[in-house]
């Protein structure tokens, strides 16, 4: 028997092996170890037939391979490698039958043909092996290798000095701390935690720190323990805040730019003056960047006359400003539990544009006659306007219910233009709003807000009509606009499902209904302070009230900004939705044992069953009955929740 032997790759290393059979492209290979593989002929790095087995068999070959191995990782000849290679040149090309020519002879047998062939391929700093020849590299490429072995082994020490101080943080010392590459360290970690899986650091301190890429809730859960263990933990926010790129920090140009715009005299030019009119905003306690108010005017029999008035920051700005390119960037504003990330600087957003009570500010007037379940736009106009109030939503309940004033009227003509959107297939938000009060984070404290007062109903149904009228606006005068559209089959499922009435819309370019609120056009503008589209679109109405021309015609430009909000924006949601996720496990954290209603939403009777919580509107786990159908309803116990992995588990206690 002659058996043949192979070198070939196997989990990038190489292996010796005999062929113990064919199939197709594959090889029966058994390598020295008495294991068996089953691999494509094209991993084979080299081939050569051996000497013969005296006994004929398989385990003579296999013997004769195990005998080979011993010495086959020593070369079969004492060569210098700088010399062969000046020999070759460099960038030359020598097949391996002229390199065995020259360092073996004629006679070299199969194995020490593959002991030199190894030879040559592990000294990868100086040859580069190709299909049946090896290449001398440039000296370029060998600076470029040994600097990258550098780099490797610079690594591998980092690594190794990480695990050690990781197992230190383990076992709560920090004694570390202040040596060189600490800081660094701890930041590799954080990175860790923002990015997972894409951490430029994931590769080399992933599996070396024992975190697995399927198993994220238990890596976050680590993670944190080491940064508290150094006294480095600032909180999910700021992870998950870095996560998606969210920051107060607006850099020096658009510092200088922002400076330049707040000290702007007030543009009178143009504006119809309404500063004699009440006017109030209406929006939550602690709110500073106030976009929109409220007046009240004379009118006729049963309707009323309203105007609402939407701050108008972008009359100072062109495409170009970098105020406005940082707007573009960031989107909207962000809102978080404890703070808000603006969109723009707060002396714009909060101070200069803000509707601050007892301030004369620029706005936009949608001026309206409303009548029992419709309304009709009398008036778009750059306007002046002057706010008697601004309104907390307790505050403005009281003045909406005031007998002496026009108010109560509005709350019931509002109440019938929801109804007649309603007749139209829109389904008001019927879902109180659960908000956790994080003044003190360790007595966190739950508070349900009715988004069905008085207050509440007005602002959205004004929010509606203006948005609305801009849509229909721009569809009069063809005006490339950020339709939000919503088709009424979406609707239709969004209804069934429960979700809310603006879920699954988008934005578009091409005109189109907002059936989920019932609208035939939806352009928004009310809150241009917060939201980047609204900024563009109201520039884009006002340029063509003044001017009789849009702002932005350029539909590329105007598509390009699109899917980027859509992209931020969902973004944002997510982190926003994520984070009041997490103060709510904090809450239940801290009152264990609550029980609450909630719903079945997906049981197969394997494994963990969804469960929504609706009392507290969050997700949670339970391990149900296969008998316990998706829809059920009952009181559910909550025995486990872990904010950090962000779960929740609850047994059914009744239903």
């Amino acid at each position: 028997m002659t058996p043949h032997y192979v070198l070939i790759e196997l989990e990038r290393r190489p292996r010796f092996g005999w062929v113990s059979a064919r199939q197709g492209r594959r090889l029966h290979i058994v390598l020295e170890d008495g294991s068996s593989a089953l691999e494509p002929a094209r991993h084979v790095l080299f081939e050569w037939i051996g000497d013969p087995v005296p006994s004929g068999t398989s385990k003579g070959a296999l013997e004769q391979l195990q005998r080979e191995v011993e010495i086959a990782r020593q070369p079969p000849v004492r060569f210098d490698p700088s010399a062969l290679h000046r020999q070759i040149g460099p960038g030359g090309r020598w097949e391996f039958e002229r390199i065995v020519q020259e360092l073996l002879g004629d006679k070299a047998t199969g194995w020490q043909r593959a002991r030199l062939f190894l030879a040559l391929r592990e000294l990868a700093d100086h040859f580069r092996p190709v299909k049946g020849a090896f290449i001398a590299r440039s000296e370029t490429e060998m600076r470029q290798r040994e600097a990258r072995e550098r780099s490797l082994l610079e690594q591998s020490r980092w690594v190794k000095r990480a695990e050690q101080w990781c197992g230190e943080l383990e076992s709560g010392g920090s004694g570390f701390l202040g040596s060189p590459g600490a800081e660094d360290f701890l930041g590799q970690l954080e990175s860790l935690l923002v990015q997972e899986t894409r951490s430029p650091y994931w590769k080399a301190l992933g599996p070396a720190l024992s975190l697995l890429a399927h198993d994220w809730p238990g890596n976050r859960a680590r993670l944190k323990h080491w940064l508290q263990a150094a006294g480095r933990w600032r909180g999910w926010a700021r992870i998950w805040l870095q996560a998606v790129d969210v920051s107060r920090d607006f850099d020096g140009a658009v510092k200088d730019a922002s400076r330049r715009l707040a000290g702007r005299p007030l543009d009178r030019s143009a504006r119809k003056d309404y500063r004699g009119l009440e006017a109030i905003t209406l929006d939550s306690a602690g709110t500073k960047d106030f976009d929109d108010a409220i007046s009240i005017l004379p009118a006729a029999g049963d309707a009323l006359e309203v105007a609402v008035h939407v701050a108008d920051p972008g009359h100072g700005l062109d495409e170009r400003d970098p105020l406005f390119v940082e707007a573009a960037k960031r989107a909207s504003s962000v809102y978080t539990q404890e703070q808000v990330f603006p969109m723009l600087p707060e002396e714009i957003s909060e101070r200069r544009f803000s509707l601050l009570a007892g301030e004369d500010r620029e706005a936009v007037t949608f001026r309206m006659r409303l009548e029992p379940g419709r309304a009709e736009l009398l008036a778009l106009e750059p306007s002046l306007v002057r706010v008697t109030g601004n309104l907390d939503y307790a505050r403005g309940e009281a003045r909406l219910a005031d007998p002496e004033t026009p108010w109560p009227r509005l709350v019931e003509l509002c109440d019938t233009l929801t109804q007649a959107r309603v007749r139209e297939g829109a389904r008001p938000m019927d879902r109180p709003e659960i908000v956790v009060d994080v003044s003190d984070p360790e007595r966190l404290r739950l508070t349900r807000v009715d988004r069905h007062d008085s207050a509440h109903r007005v602002v959205e149904e004004l929010a509606i009509l203006v948005n609305r009228e801009a849509g229909r606006f721009c569809g009069r005068h063809r005006l490339p606009a950020y339709y939000r559209v919503q088709g009424r089959d979406i609707a239709r499922r969004r209804r069934e499902a429960g979700a809310p009435l603006t879920s699954a819309a988008y934005f578009s370019l091409q005109p189109g209904e907002h059936a989920g609120l019932g609208v035939d056009a939806y352009v928004q503008v009310t809150s241009p302070l917060r939201r980047f589209a609204d900024l563009v679109m109201q520039r884009q109405i006002v340029s063509q009230v003044t001017q009789g021309r849009p702002a932005h015609s350029d539909t590329v430009q105007l598509e390009s900004w699109m899917k980027h909000i859509e992209q931020r924006t969902t973004a944002y949601q997510q982190l926003e939705r994520r984070l009041d996720d997490y103060w709510k496990r904090r809450y239940l954290e801290q009152n264990p044992g609550l029980e609450m209603a909630g719903a079945v939403r997906h049981n197969r009777g394997i494994g963990a069953a969804r469960v929504y919580l609706d009392e507290i509107q969050l997700e949670a786990i339970a391990y149900l009955a296969p008998g316990v159908k998706a829809g059920q309803s009952g009181r559910f116990k909550v025995i486990a929740s872990d904010p950090d992995r962000e779960s929740v588990e609850v047994v059914l206690v009744e239903g």
